[in-house]
């Protein structure tokens, strides 16, 4: 009996835990089915947000698979809407695993859903087309061709055609080259290429029947040179007709991993089969040289030496020596000593000023001691001049700057002077201790002086007081240089006038106290009206009274004026008087259109012969123009005749900037006098700044006897501009033109403007002129500044030029011009 209770509750016991076990076991199958959302669709991404992340990633991908294989059909666009909420760390696989199972059961519906999505999903399209390409490729093809845009499509076609042309790569090449697809290049290159695999003279035969020896390059890299190396290549091009050996070896040039591994042999074959065209050839060779470069540079710079082609030579020297000088400076310095044996002397200079400044990051000493080993030339010294602003100032840099700065040629005198000054306030800001002692050391006053000062305005940047203690101290040193304290921001100009009447005298003095006066105006210094009458007469207060009278213009212009009228009548209170009326006129209108009639102000406004005194853009005649030309051309005509002519020239001279031409026929309106001949000369230019051909018919029907002066002056004035819009247009009236002075005139004015540009042509004008002195003084000219650059060619044109034995041995002999550029223009001068 105990035996059988015994039995029951044990079995009861098991039942009751299998039950408890089976209950558990439900309720975790339970938990791995999606709960449902607000909206009534199942909460696909909240589902597998839980599950994966409970498993690794190998269970991950296999879970995900079962789990699609048995979802229905009407579940997978809910899954595809939700993805967007499913854990990053996971997305791409679920997104993955969806493409595959969506493509097995509709393509088509698939795709609707990506178009529809406002950020097309890329990565799904792409596995999407791969596979849809093995099972419709023409519904595929169709698909991606709906897109409007043609970034999605060109990366879709590519991933169409590589994918079927692994079934049928002719018809996968086809699809590439159907003219409605943007996407050609790489996708046909690949489709190709594997065709080749399976039928190597099959795809060739079709590249070259259809014109696409271009896309040969994978055929070249992996199928024609692994299995027969160069010989292989170079046979298979010899087989091609020259234009279909020229597309493929531009091909293989494409390949650039092939380029890069196998560089030799690309160098080869540029040399064997050189491209008929030069700019596609030094294309093709600053492709090799990169990979060069970028597998080891300094291999690739002693190939260079070894270039036939100069030019070419000097255009990857140029594009690549920065990477050069950064990866071994001095190795980039002696390739450059090399260098200069090989190329031509100007070519040679061109490629050291375009590589020095990289080379002065790097080693500013030893880039300008091998700048210093060169011959003179003007653009190399810029370069040298630059050295303070690369120095590091520590160690004996110091000492090696300065023994070179001593070797250092200058044209000017003021350069050395501001070489030093430029290398010491670097040191200044650095160590001003060490400052001072260097400047000690040196012997020359000049330079010193530029010192000095630099290191009087470092030290008043930052404070004034200091500043002037410090001028005081150098004074014995830099004379009487008077310095820019107006950057400090404690200036004190009561101070700085002190130190100024103390230490200065004549005109820097002058100067230097209208500034102060100047500066205290413009910083609203209270001190600034009485430092103003403390100024004696002359030049400080002149200074100081411009400055003043600018102040006051822009508050109340007429006390301006009050003030103005007791300061006499120089042409530059003449001057600011006019502007001064501009300003009351931009006002007071109507007040500006009396003064025309005003017996009070005519006199004030045009009682000088001075048209440019009151002609300025901002003066009477041009503020009131802005307001209504018209009106103030028919005050004008009303004013008394003593006074016209002179308002009449400030008139045209404002409408010559808007409308020369019509400015032009009121020039008729002006009496015969050098005044109207300057007013005209300003007409005239501006005119054939935009149109010379029509500005030139003028001045033909104005002043046809050309033997005239004045009418020279303005062929040649027009001719000049007239040259520059349209060069070949002027150049032919010109040699219609009869002999005689204005065609001599023009001829020089234009050498003036060519013979930096084109020596040759100068020269054939110059020897057209008739004038014996004007024809030789071109000559001259234009052969002293062309032998700079060529001399051989320049020797050769004045040979034949028509000069005599002794003045053509005159001129060979003469010093060598040497030529400087600032701020775009270019000075010439003998040495």
């Amino acid at each position: 009996m105990r035996n059988k209770i015994f039995i029951l509750v044990a079995g009861v016991l098991a039942v009751l835990v299998a039950a408890v076990f089976f209950s558990q076991k439900a309720g975790s199958l339970f938990e791995k089915k999606p709960t449902l959302r607000t909206d009534g669709t199942l909460d696909y991404a909240r589902f597998f947000n839980e599950q994966l992340g409970k498993m690794s990633p190998a269970d991950r991908a296999l879970f995900l698979y079962k789990h699609f294989e048995k979802l229905d059909d009407a579940q997978l666009p809910v899954i595809f809407a939700q993805q967007k909420d499913i854990n990053p760390i996971y997305r791409d696989q679920v997104a993955e695993v969806l493409t595959y199972r969506w493509a097995a059961s509709d393509c088509n519906h698939a795709w609707q859903a990506f178009v529809t999505e406002k950020s097309f999903p890329m990565k799904q399209a792409q596995t999407l087309i791969r596979i849809w390409a093995n099972t419709d490729v023409q519904g595929a093809l169709k698909a991606i061709q709906s897109l409007e845009n043609t970034v999605h499509q060109k990366t879709l076609i590519g991933r169409l055609v590589s994918a079927y042309a692994a079934i049928d790569p002719r018809q996968a090449a086809e699809i590439s080259r159907n003219p409605g697809i943007e996407a050609k290049g790489q996708a046909l290159s690949a489709a190709i290429a594997l065709w080749a695999q399976a039928d190597l003279e099959g795809a060739i035969t079709y590249a070259l029947e259809n014109d696409l020896a271009g896309n040969l390059r994978e055929v070249f890299a992996y199928e024609i040179y692994p299995n027969g190396g160069y010989d292989a290549m170079v046979a298979r091009l010899n087989s091609f007709n020259e234009k279909d050996r020229d597309k493929a070896v531009g091909a293989i040039l494409e390949h650039h991993a092939f380029v890069l591994f196998y560089a030799d042999d690309i160098e080869r074959l540029l040399n064997e089969f050189p491209s008929p065209d030069r700019d596609t050839q030094h294309k093709r060779f600053k492709t090799l040289f990169y990979h060069l470069c970028n597998r080891d540079i300094r291999d690739a710079f002693e190939r260079m030496l070894k270039l036939s082609d100069a030019a070419l030579q000097k255009e990857l020297i140029r594009i690549s020596f920065y990477s050069f000088s950064q990866a071994d400076t001095p190795a980039a310095l002696n390739f450059l000593t090399r260098l200069q044996t090989i190329l031509k002397e100007k070519d040679f200079l061109d490629v050291v000023r375009d590589v020095s400044y990289g080379l002065l990051r790097r080693d500013p000493i030893g880039t300008v001691a091998f700048l210093n080993t060169l011959q003179y030339d003007p653009r190399l010294e810029e370069i040298k001049h630059r050295l303070p602003d690369y120095l590091d100032y520590e160690g004996d840099n110091l000492d090696k700057a300065v023994e070179l700065f001593s070797t250092f040629k200058f044209s000017k005198d003021y350069e050395k002077p501001s070489l030093y000054a430029n290398f010491a306030a670097r040191l200044f800001r650095k160590d001003p201790e060490a400052a001072l002692r260097f400047m000690q050391t040196l012997q020359d006053p000049k330079i010193k002086q530029a010192i000095g000062s630099r290191y009087v305005e470092e030290t008043t940047k930052k404070d004034f007081a200091k500043g002037l203690a410090l001028y005081k101290e150098l004074s014995a040193s830099i004379g009487r240089a008077w310095f820019s304290f107006y950057d400090a921001e404690n200036f004190d100009a009561v101070a700085y006038m002190k130190m100024a009447r103390e230490a200065l005298t004549g005109y820097t003095q002058a100067e230097t106290l209208g500034n102060i006066v100047s500066e205290a105006f413009r910083r609203n210094d209270a001190s600034a009206t009485e430092l103003f009458d403390s100024l004696p007469e002359g030049q400080a207060k002149e200074n100081a009274f411009r400055t003043l009278m600018h102040e006051l213009a822009q508050n109340d212009p007429m006390k301006a004026l009050e003030l103005l009228e007791t300061q006499g009548s120089e042409p530059s209170t003449r001057y600011s008087k006019n502007w001064l009326l501009g300003e009351i006129v931009k006002k007071d209108f109507e007040g500006g259109l009396a003064m025309l009639h005003s017996e009070q102000w005519l006199p004030k406004i045009f009682g000088n012969e001075d048209t440019w005194s009151f002609s300025g853009e901002g003066g009477l005649i041009s503020q009131l123009m802005k307001t209504d030309a018209a009106l103030v051309r028919a005050h004008i005509e009303q004013m008394p005749e003593q006074y016209k002519a002179q308002a009449l020239s400030a008139y045209i001279l404002r409408l010559a900037s808007d409308n020369a031409a019509v400015a032009a026929q009121e020039l008729t309106n002006l009496p015969d006098s050098q005044q109207t001949r300057d007013v005209t000369q300003n007409v005239l230019r501006q005119w054939s700044e935009f149109q010379p051909r029509q500005a030139m018919q003028w001045v033909c029907e104005q002043y046809p006897d050309s033997e005239d002066k004045t009418a020279a002056m303005h062929y040649k004035d027009v001719l000049r501009q007239w040259v520059k819009v349209e060069p070949e247009a002027a150049s032919q009236w010109l040699a219609e033109q009869p002999a005689g002075l204005a065609r001599d005139s023009m001829v020089v004015g234009l050498i003036d403007s060519e013979k930096y540009g084109e020596p040759e042509v100068s020269m054939q004008w110059a020897q057209s002129i008739t004038d014996k002195n004007r024809r030789e003084g071109s000559i001259a000219g234009i052969f002293s500044v062309w032998r700079t650059f060529d001399p051989q060619a320049a020797t050769q044109a004045l040979e034949t030029s028509g000069l005599g034995p002794e003045r053509i041995k005159e001129l060979i002999q003469q010093p060598l011009l040497r030529h400087e550029t600032h701020n775009n223009y270019r000075t010439y001068y003998f040495h």
